[in-house]
């Protein structure tokens, strides 16, 4: 039988159930080996891009508002090394706005390349489009009238390369 690591030990797998020596390899070297990306409750998944380049004419596009004035803006982020609250930190901090008014549906991992759902108050919705961001990127900015809220998802996907 081949004897648990210490470690494995003291987390409580004190054995192994087969005789094989494993496959090898790493798991989750960098940050952007584990993925998460979130599901909208109408089923859609917020998927991962390719990082815009500073010609992304999508990036610096001006929004406009349709019809009645909406009082929120909702946005997709793409963060490396970013927890959501440190996303929203930033984003209050350029936007001069209080954290509390920077919403998101759930929380995602640091460690990983994630993407998820953000509101702020539609006034900072100019703002937003010209901010250069560091590790992140905003994008599918659209007028809405309720902010996100803690639980708007269905769930996340997650995959370890």
């Amino acid at each position: 039988m081949i004897e648990p690591h210490p470690l494995e030990v003291l987390v409580g797998m004190e054995l192994y159930s087969t005789e094989a020596k494993g496959v090898g390899g790493r798991l989750k070297k960098r940050f952007e080996d584990f993925r998460v990306e979130e599901i909208l409750q109408d089923g859609r998944t917020l998927e991962l891009q390719n990082w815009p380049d500073e010609s992304d004419s999508a990036a610096t596009a001006e929004l406009t508002i349709d019809g009645d004035k909406r009082k929120y803006v909702r946005f997709t982020v793409q963060k490396l090394g970013l927890s959501t609250m440190d996303v929203s930190t930033i984003l209050a901090t350029e936007l001069d706005l209080p954290r509390h008014l920077v919403s998101y549906a759930g929380l995602k991992d640091k460690r990983a390349l994630t993407v998820q759902s953000m509101s702020v108050p539609a006034g900072a919705s100019q703002s937003l489009t010209k901010l250069k961001l560091f590790k992140m990127a905003i994008r599918d900015m659209e007028y809405v009238r309720q902010p996100v809220q803690i639980g708007d998802l269905w769930g996340n996907r997650f995959a370890i390369l």
